[in-house]
């Protein structure tokens, strides 16, 4: 079993809520396909402020290559959803 990782999610708000949320759904559900034990960190920007949100144990995650290419396809032009992965302190 690999080391524990931090995923952290940055998403930036648009001006279509709608859009956002299904884009947020989207994140979630791909994240549900590959349960772990890696902890995850959505990182907010909106209206020039960030906000970093952890997501509950439900969400945790197995960090992988074909994870990374599924958030990595959900990019909007211009951004939209990029990728970290940090080293957990546990």
């Amino acid at each position: 079993m690999g080391e524990r990782r931090k995923l952290l999610i940055r998403m930036t708000e648009t001006d279509n809520p709608s859009e956002d949320n299904i884009l947020l759904r989207r994140v979630l559900s791909t994240l549900a396909d590959y349960p772990g034990l890696d902890e995850v960190h959505l990182l907010v920007q909106s209206e020039g402020r960030y906000w970093r949100i952890e997501l509950p144990p439900a969400f945790r995650t197995d960090y992988c290559g074909e994870l990374e290419a599924q958030l990595s396809d959900m990019l909007p032009a211009g951004g939209g959803v990029a990728v970290t992965v940090e080293p957990s302190a546990a």
